[in-house]
Order: C-alpha cells, then structure tokens, then sequence
C-alpha cells in the first residue's frame, strides 16, 4: 500500500519544478536587463516618490521637500506622492545610490510577479501550466509597472496575503499587511473596506475590532522613522499632495465628462457606487481568498485615480481563472484577447496622443476575457459547468 498522500508526490514535484523554472527565468531577464544601459525614464516613479523622499530622510531632512532634486521646471511634475507607510519601511534604501535602489526595487518586482503567481497556485491547489506563465508575463501593465518602478506588484501581494490571513482569522497580521498597502491608497479602495467586513463576519465583534485596530497600528510603526526624524513632515506633504497635477487618466471618471460632461462624471459615479456594493457583497459571501482578486480587479473599475500600469492589481485574477480554465477553447480564447489588446494598445499609440486616458477600457477587457474563458471552459470541459466564486470547502 502506497503512503497516505503519496499519489500527491508528482504533482508537488511538477508544482516545485515549475516554480523553479520560472525563477531561473526571471532572473536571468532581470540580470540581463539590470546590466543593460538605462533611459532617463527608468524607474522615474520610484525614484520621485520613494528614493528622494528616503534619502532625504536619512539625511535629517523632509522626506517631502524634494526640490532639491529637480530643477524649477521640474519640481512640479515630480512631487513625492506615495504615502508614508512605504518611506518609513524602506527609509534604508535612501542610503544606496539611486540606480542600485533602482535596480533592487526592479528585482524586487520581478519577485513579486513569481510571489504572486505562487500564492495563487497554492490556494488553487494545481500546478500553474506554461501557458498561464506566458500570459501572466505577457500581461500588458506588467511592462510599465517594471519600466517606472511602480507600487501596485507590492500592494496586490501585501493584500493576497493579507486576505490569507483573515481567513485563519489572523486580523492584527492582516491589518499590519493592510496598512503597508495604504502607501497607495486607491489601490486598497475596495480591499481594505472588504477585509474588514469578512473579519467582522468571521471573527465577529473580535475581528472586526483587531483588523482596524492592526491597520492603525502598522500605521503607527510605519512612520515611526519620520516623526523621529523629521516630525515636521505634514506640511510638505500635503504640500506635494496639493500641487500633483490633475492628470488624465484611464478612469471613466477622466473619459465620460471629456464626452458627456455633468451626466458622463455621474454616470462614473454611479459604476463606481456599484463596483463598491458588489464588492462587499462578495466579501460577505465568499471567502476572502476567494474574493480578493476580484476585489482588486473591481478596484481598477471604480477608483477615481488610477493609472495604466496599477492595472497590475488584475495579475491575481488573471492567475486565478487560468489555473480553472484548462480546455483548449478557453486557453484559445485568452491568446487571442491577449493578442488584440495589444494591438489595441499599439493601435492607441500611433493614432492617438498617446495619452495614458486612452486604457480606460483594459480592465472592462480583463473582465470579459475572465468571464468568456468562464463560459467556454463550463461549456466543454467534462467537468462540466464551475461557478465563478466558491464556498469554503
């Protein structure tokens, strides 16, 4: 007689094996493309809102008053306008030089791309296919996101874990995790509010006390370094809050009054109202591992700041449906969505300004190539038709 779970053995084995394979890939292309020479632009988002602001901490000084590193013409477009959070976790990094912080966040990014599609496979319970591995790398905000040095790889993780957390009813863990991923509030818009309603579903009076109480808390700790440092910090920041530039941005709050005015930003309005009631519904509903990635998809449809490459918030979805949809049709049907976004996405480039407010129909996209591979994989898969959330099992 075999050992109990000894029929396991193979599929952990290929699970480990794929795991490992996609590391040693991305750190060949992160090393080749951290030695490979670098445009003006590279990591420019990092550099603005967390390197300046860390080196200038940890040289006593406001982590906010970053015209030092600009000239004039500059100072206005490159405010520091990440919140604290992440400036007092890694103040350290304002001790390196800016391109080898640089290069380590990009690393970093990469990591957290394997993190992710980690985290979704284990809670699926099924070895991630190549193909799911290509579309992941191949997913469209990835390329910005690692190319500016964004946040939003940082926060999807920080939440995915966090929301592991509430389900083991861990809600000071989770709150801690929560508060890091305040460093960019918009992204959490959905997330956090959901957190703390499944703790408070969960865990009852208990849970819905300690997660809020570990969000403040990590809060606390966070900026901890900058009121020691600098406590004067405020002002400055909200001063470079106050002078961020009204962008245009791929939102339907951006787009819809550029065409219809008063009734174009209610109607924004209103989509956004009911991307926040579906969401709490679903965190009521489901469980929160469960839920969260479409939680953080939800949150590219309704946050009224929002950016191209934030759309990285859709990777553990994307994982997610494509650990579920294995036919041949659905896996068909991802290639060729994949293959049209992209050239809508060039298409935009060469007959338009060119304009980031021109993606605001990539995560109505995501959303219909989730919701199509849904269809077609319960249509001909012999497991026949899987609902898209489940119960706890």
């Amino acid at each position: 007689m075999p050992p109990a779970g000894g029929m396991q053995c193979p599929h952990r084995v290929r699970r480990w094996l794929t795991i490992l394979i996609i590391a040693v890939l991305t750190a060949v292309i992160a090393v080749l493309t951290w030695l490979m020479p670098k445009p003006h632009y590279w990591a420019l988002d990092f550099n603005n809102n967390l390197w300046a602001p860390a080196n200038l901490l940890m040289h006593g000084q406001s982590p906010y008053y970053t015209d030092s590193f600009f000239d004039n013409t500059e100072t206005i477009w490159f405010n520091a306008v990440w919140f604290p959070p992440v400036i007092g976790l890694l103040g350290p990094l304002g001790w390196l030089d800016m391109q080898l912080a640089a290069d380590l966040w990009f690393l970093l990014g990469f990591g957290l791309i394997i993190a992710i599609v980690w985290a979704t496979q284990r809670h699926e319970r099924v070895a991630i296919p190549p193909f799911a591995v290509l579309i992941v790398a191949l997913s469209p905000p990835l390329l910005p996101h690692l190319q500016y040095g964004q946040f939003g790889l940082l926060a999807a993780f920080l939440l995915l874990v966090a929301a592991r957390f509430v389900a083991k009813q861990r809600y000071l863990l989770a709150g801690l995790l929560a508060a890091v991923g305040l460093s960019k509030p918009q992204l959490a818009l959905l997330a956090l509010p959901g957190l703390w309603l499944a703790s408070a579903r969960l865990g009852k009076r208990r849970g819905g006390l300690i997660l809020p109480a570990g969000t403040f808390l990590g809060l606390a700790l966070s900026t901890l370094p900058l009121w020691i440092i600098y406590p004067n910090w405020i002002p400055d920041f909200l001063r470079a809050l106050e002078r961020n530039l009204p962008w245009l941005q791929p939102t339907l709050f951006t787009v819809l009054p550029m065409w219809l005015g008063p009734a174009g930003l209610a109607i924004a309005i209103l989509v956004a109202l009911g991307a926040f009631g579906l969401n709490l519904w679903l965190w009521w509903k489901y469980p929160p591992e469960e839920v969260l990635p479409w939680s953080l998809g939800l949150t590219a449809v309704a946050a009224p700041y929002i950016w191209t490459w934030d759309f990285v918030l859709f990777l553990p979805l994307i994982c997610r449906s494509l650990l579920q949809q294995r036919t041949w049709i659905a896996r068909v049907t991802w290639a060729v969505g994949y293959a049209l976004c992209w050239g809508l996405i060039l298409g935009l480039r060469a007959f338009t300004d060119d304009s980031d407010c021109w993606h605001f129909w990539m995560p109505w996209f995501f959303f219909l190539l989730v919701l199509a591979g849904h269809t077609l994989e319960s249509r001909f898969s012999r497991a026949g038709r899987q609902p898209l959330l489940r119960h706890a099992r």
